[in-house]
């Protein structure tokens, strides 16, 4: 299991970089790297530019939402593992275009209306494919499901009871840390049977 921790107020960044400095499996802003504001209005021109800024820092980013053109400034970006938000079955094909230039994490998108089918679909096509699996945007809800992904991301709604302004509370931001290291373990189901799929 591998966390992505991406931007966050520059206090919190600065207290989780310290927290994990001897830790390999958690990469924090901008080592991953998720500018969801540019995704959403799909600026895939700002987004790049972004990455290309900090192309040097970047170990891992989120592909573009619904793009299917390797275009040519991401083809400079070889370097980077990339995260390929998979909305529909359908995008399989490029993913797999995908994976013969970079490498790649087929990612679970956590919202329902933003793919068209389940999670078990997801499982046994990442399979079919030998492809790694990413949760993107970890919620308390898919916890009992961690162990079924080689990564996620991480914000403070993954955490019940915490969000961005609560982790202004030098407490709060270490439980934060805490539980982003007992994700590392796979360990940390506290809400029933984890063998169960959800649709």
């Amino acid at each position: 299991m591998i966390i992505g921790i991406g931007e966050h107020p520059k206090k919190q960044l600065d207290f989780l970089r310290e927290y994990f400095k001897n830790e390999s499996r958690v990469f924090i802003y901008p080592n991953f790297f998720d500018d969801k504001s540019s995704l959403i209005t799909k600026d895939y021109n700002l987004y790049i530019r972004k990455l290309i800024r900090h192309r040097k820092e970047i170990q891992i980013a989120v592909w573009p939402d619904y793009l299917y053109r390797i275009i040519n400034p991401l083809k400079l970006l070889d370097n980077i593992t990339w995260v390929f938000p998979l909305h529909k079955i359908s995008e399989i094909s490029f993913v797999l275009k995908l994976s013969d230039r970079f490498n790649i994490y087929l990612g679970f998108p956590n919202r329902p209306e933003l793919r068209d089918y389940g999670i078990s679909r997801f499982i046994n096509i990442a399979k079919e494919y030998s492809l790694k699996t990413w949760l993107l945007g970890l919620k308390p809800k898919f916890i009992r499901y961690i162990h079924l992904f080689d990564g996620c991301d991480v914000t403070p709604v993954s955490l019940i009871g915490v969000g961005f302004r609560n982790l202004m509370d030098s407490t709060l931001l270490e439980k934060y840390a805490k539980f982003i290291s007992s994700l590392l373990t796979k360990e940390h189901f506290p809400y029933g049977n984890s063998n169960r799929l959800f649709y």
